[in-house]
């Protein structure tokens, strides 16, 4: 027996490895899903990853070696690219592309059609940065009073995936007021550098100002151009409404979990995006999370099995990412933004938490605070 997962649900297929041939799985698959057999992408293993099938004969036994679908696997089954049905989707997509270009060429996706990020605008000091043109500084990763062996720092902190030889790991990012352009860029580069975070700053840009109905002064908190102006600047933080541009732009959900509460805010989640990256938020940083490899082989994007309807807790990957913000939590790697002191530095008046910080920015101007 198998489980086979397919666009129309899951379901299990009864295989002898002496005797059942792709064709008869084919088959079944057509049966259950409505796919044929030159529209099916099999994927198999952790993280999944498609048979290549082009020049396997139709009646090749499972379990070869050219196959190696054997008793127990779970098979998942999405639409091939470059059928008709997805060129006639992705015609729809592309007569709405905004145009949008940078260093990552054709990864550009449709034109975003929502005036509002998944998750809370408000939530963390880095998205008020945004607004208000605050500017403050990531707090160390541990107090003064926390053990060393608590310390995070680049690849610290790991969690083992159950199925493969693979760890996910957090890969920390510069605190540079870059940081989440920094993270989206490792998702797609795996590398850090001041170009891609400007290639992803100007891909912002022309977004907001390409879609004016999409992107009003009301939903930025301010004028257009002034936030335009603001965001292409490299001391200026970015927040949801950047993830959610920027997962349109890859056709690609972005998941940001916050370390504090556990929350995981998804954008691009009503697009049905195939494939997913995830960050982690810490109150007023961005990290990137990567699937290390034993091979030495890294993988930042993942399959969205959401997407094809199985469940977050048989979601290996993003089940491990939650394990991961628990340790970041219990290592004290996240800031309250509620409560967490802070000192105007052009005044040296003292603040509480992020609302006094803003209320503070618009009464006198002063845009500049650290953390005490």
């Amino acid at each position: 027996m198998i489980r086979v997962r397919h666009p129309q649900g899951t379901s299990s297929f009864q295989v002898d490895d002496s005797s059942t041939t792709l064709s008869e799985l084919q088959t079944y698959i057509e049966q259950q899903s409505g796919l044929s057999a030159s529209d099916q992408e099999l994927k198999i293993g952790y993280p999944p990853k498609a048979l290549s099938l082009t020049s396997t004969s139709p009646e090749t036994l499972l379990s070869s070696d050219a196959i190696g679908i054997k008793k127990g696997e779970q098979v998942i089954v999405a639409r091939r690219a470059g059928t008709a049905s997805a060129a006639a989707s992705a015609s729809s997509s592309s007569s709405a592309s905004y145009g949008a270009t940078s260093s990552f060429g054709a990864m550009g996706g449709p034109k975003p059609n929502i005036s509002t990020a998944t998750g809370p605008r408000s939530s963390g000091l880095g998205i008020r940065t945004l607004q208000d043109g605050l500017t403050a500084q990531k707090p160390p990763s541990s107090s003064s009073s926390t053990s060393a062996s608590n310390k995070v720092t680049d690849g610290s902190v790991s969690i083992p995936l159950r199925s493969s030889s693979g760890s996910l790991t957090l890969k920390v990012v510069p605190d540079d007021n870059s940081c989440l352009f920094n993270s989206i860029g490792y998702l797609f580069s795996h590398q850090l550098s001041a170009s891609t975070c400007s290639d992803l700053r100007q891909t912002v840009a022309t977004s907001i100002r390409s879609d004016p109905d999409s992107y009003p002064d009301i939903v930025l908190g301010q004028r257009r151009e002034s936030y335009i102006s603001k965001i292409t600047s490299p001391q200026t933080w970015g927040g949801a409404i950047e993830l959610s541009i920027l997962s349109k732009h890859f056709g690609v959900e972005i998941d940001s979990i916050d370390v504090a509460t556990g929350t995981v805010h998804r954008f691009g989640e009503d697009m049905g995006y195939e494939n997913r990256g995830i960050v982690i938020y810490s109150g007023i940083h961005y990290d990137a999370l990567q699937l290390n490899e034993a091979s030495g082989e890294g993988t930042t994007i993942f399959p969205n099995l959401k997407a094809i309807g199985i469940s977050e807790q048989e979601d290996e990957v993003l089940q491990a990412a939650k394990e991961l913000v628990k340790e970041l939590k219990r290592r004290r790697y996240y800031t309250d933004t509620a409560n967490f002191s802070l000192k105007c530095k052009t005044c040296r008046k003292g603040l509480t938490g992020e609302k006094e910080a803003v209320e503070h920015a618009k009464s006198t101007g002063h845009g500049d605070f650290g953390e005490v």
